[in-house]
């Protein structure tokens, strides 16, 4: 859950500086907030520019990346009703990571657009009953280019005498994009909060998609599509001695309407949820039935998706999966510690994944959506504790995840065991600082033509300092990241298929100073 960036009473205008030594990236954001009578308001600016990142073998071509985003905001408020309107834009271009790239060489790379606009409004009916909708629309357009004879990504200010920014009214003419997608997403979100009691509380809520994929390049990864969803709940939640409980259902229809075929996928389902509290833990117990309709992607998807490293194969005969999950939450309090256990055990008929293959396409791995019963289980274990020193506090946690098919093969992408040990010393009020050690275990329980990969360990630093300049707040922190230079590869990583590791050591210095 992201929250949106909070409006101020008070008239300010901040600074942010980053800069980080692996890809000699550098970042500029400054935002103004303010408000005046019912009226507040937010404007925040940010620009990326990242070189090259590299690995503790040497320099990756062609992993450099622009970026220019823009987010608003106005909000208007009085003692019953509210309106946030917000609007980002977000355009980024970015290198596609080559192995067999030339050093200097300009290889492939992508054009990035996300245009979003968000309008939530919130109504007090009277007696406690409260109306929420949110209305939405997202415009977003993505162009792959190959590669070029122009030397370096310096020139990619150069693009637009390229052609393909001539747009027609559509914002594409003829692209000179190998991929040129324009995918537009309206939605409706709606929900009405009902109290019936001290103790009951109902609310009802319908959310509504409309999704329109285009495609004006030379080649296609997905279809032109068109996809609309449409979803209705209840929610009950009920306050007890000692505890509370909710009780949920939902129904929801995906309908989908495309060059290569179409589908329609409905369901109803349901959960409950039971919290109890005793002296110094709580218990919480939830079981519930799960559904989640193919997308356009695992459905009808035929081409290179060159960001991940392969030729993706859909499959236009999924079904929709339905799930029945149980969960389970202890959590122990005592006056210096915390520890909580998280279990969950997930049953999923016609679970979707995708896999590889033995085969190549393009000179790129195979990859196929498939569709198997399968099951999901797994659990956390995070303990915290203030320590003797009063400054230094330890958090610690271990994950693990197990997936297998119903015939007892290994599901591809699973992460493997995860070992985090977090210690933070709050020296001053003023200054702060971490240590993170993080080990994860090697994934050798691996689907069939899934590669293995070995464990790892990583240690980073970081620190925090707030001071003040000319009397305003102004706050520097640095951080170290794989201090020691460790090649390694995680096992969800995307680069992997491409035989290129992660990020080697990254120092990065950053200030913020409020106006």
């Amino acid at each position: 859950y992201i929250e949106p960036e909070r409006y101020s009473s008070d008239f300010s205008v901040d600074y942010m500086g980053i800069y980080n030594s692996n890809y000699s990236g550098i970042t500029n954001n400054i935002g103004v907030k303010g408000s005046s009578n019912n009226f507040s308001y937010v404007l925040r600016g940010n620009m990326t520019d990242n070189q090259n990142f590299s690995t503790p073998g040497g320099e990756v071509e062609n992993t450099w990346l622009t970026e220019n985003d823009i987010q608003a905001g106005l909000k208007y408020q009085t003692e019953n009703f509210s309106s946030d309107l917000r609007l980002s834009t977000n355009i980024s271009e970015l290198g596609i990571p080559d192995p067999d790239i030339e050093q200097g060489q300009q290889g492939s790379y992508q054009e990035l657009s996300h245009t979003m606009l968000t309008w939530k409004n919130n109504v007090d009916l009277g007696n406690d009953h409260n109306l929420e909708v949110t209305l939405g629309r997202q415009v977003n357009d993505r162009k792959e280019f190959g590669g070029h004879e122009e030397e370096g990504h310096d020139d990619h200010d150069d693009h637009e005498e390229e052609g393909h920014d001539d747009h027609d009214d559509h914002g594409h003419g003829e692209s000179d994009a190998e991929l040129d997608m324009e995918l537009i997403t309206n939605t409706l979100d709606m929900s009405l909060t009902m109290p019936q009691s001290d103790n009951f509380n109902l609310i009802i809520g319908s959310n509504i998609l409309s999704q329109e994929n285009k495609n004006f390049g030379h080649e296609e990864l997905i279809p032109d599509a068109e996809m609309n969803d449409f979803g209705l709940y209840g929610l009950g939640q009920i306050t007890m001695e000692n505890g509370a409980a909710l009780i949920g259902i939902r129904y929801d229809s995906r309908s989908i309407t495309s060059e290569m075929g179409s589908a329609d996928f409905s369901n109803f389902n349901g959960s409950v949820g039971i919290k109890r509290n005793f002296d110094n833990s709580s218990l919480r117990i939830n079981l519930g039935s799960g559904y989640r309709a193919p997308s356009l992607i695992e459905l009808f998807a035929d081409g290179v998706h060159h960001g991940t490293f392969r030729y993706e194969k859909g499959n236009a005969s999924l079904e929709a999966e339905t799930s029945f999950q149980t969960d389970m939450t202890l959590e122990i309090n005592n006056d210096d510690s915390n520890l909580s256990f998280d279990l969950f055990y997930n049953d999923i008929n016609d679970y979707i994944y995708v896999s590889p293959s033995s085969l190549n396409m393009d000179g790129y791995k195979v990859y196929n959506y498939m569709q198997q019963n399968a099951t999901l289980w797994g659990g956390e274990i995070h303990y915290s504790k203030q320590t003797g020193i009063d400054w230094l506090t330890s958090h610690t946690s271990l994950e693990y995840i197990n997936g297998e098919t119903a015939d007892g093969d290994a599901l591809p992408f699973i992460a493997p065991l995860t070992f985090n040990q977090v210690l933070t010393a709050n020296i001053s009020s003023n200054y702060s600082f971490e240590i993170d050690f993080l080990a994860k275990a090697k994934q050798s329980r691996v689907s069939q033509f899934e590669e293995e990969t070995d464990g790892y360990s990583l240690l980073n630093l970081s620190g925090n300092w707030k001071t003040s300049f000319l009397d305003n707040d102004l706050n520097i922190f640095w951080s170290i990241d794989n201090v020691f230079d460790k090649e390694y590869m995680d096992h969800l990583s995307r680069l992997k298929t491409a035989g290129i590791h992660e990020m080697g050591r990254n120092i990065s210095v950053g200030l913020k100073y409020n106006f």
